[in-house]
């Protein structure tokens, strides 16, 4: 299963609430039969990098975006 897209607006942040959508994500998966389940972050979103520790990820690899010159995004 891959945790993708989960985004908490502003004014709901700081209380628990993706800890919570994504433990209840990992319940579905599980219950699904999944025995692999994966997730990604931004390396400088603390908070989601944090959450995702303090449900049992750990980092299994890194990755680096590169833009072209002159491209924004």
């Amino acid at each position: 299963a891959l945790l993708h897209a989960a985004g908490t607006k502003t004014e709901f942040r700081g209380r628990g609430v993706q800890h919570a959508l994504a433990a209840e994500r990992i319940k579905i998966a599980r219950d699904a039969g999944c025995d692999l389940i994966c997730s990604q972050a931004d390396p400088k979103n603390f908070a989601s990098l944090r959450n995702l520790q303090r449900l049992g990820f750990k980092v299994a690899l890194s990755r680096v975006c590169m833009e072209a010159p002159g491209v924004s995004g």
